[in-house]
């Protein structure tokens, strides 16, 4: 089995403009190949396999869930890490 990041490691690679560039123009929760842990994968399906949720509850603010790391963080953008500072602890909505 590969070796995956850890969480602490996921949070550091996966900032903001990453998260922004994933999304790009979507709305609500949106799935993405990770760009962490899929490039490792074997097979050209899995490394393409959408295990990255994001969600954009506020505008600057994202938030993710990747399923293969079982990593869940969020992205501030500069103007807003206020607001970040304040909902870190901010879950994954039930039920998405």
């Amino acid at each position: 089995m590969k070796k995956q990041p850890t969480s602490a490691a996921a949070e550091d690679k996966l900032d903001f403009a990453t998260l922004s560039e994933l999304r790009g123009d979507g709305e609500g929760p949106l799935d993405h190949p990770c760009p962490l842990c899929g490039p490792d994968r074997k097979s050209e399906y899995n490394q393409a396999r959408p295990v990255l949720r994001t969600w954009e509850p506020a505008p600057g603010f994202i938030t993710f869930y990747c399923s293969r790391l079982r990593s869940q963080r969020f992205g501030a953008s500069q103007c807003n890490t206020a607001a970040a500072a304040t909902t870190q602890n901010t879950t994954v909505p039930a039920g998405a």
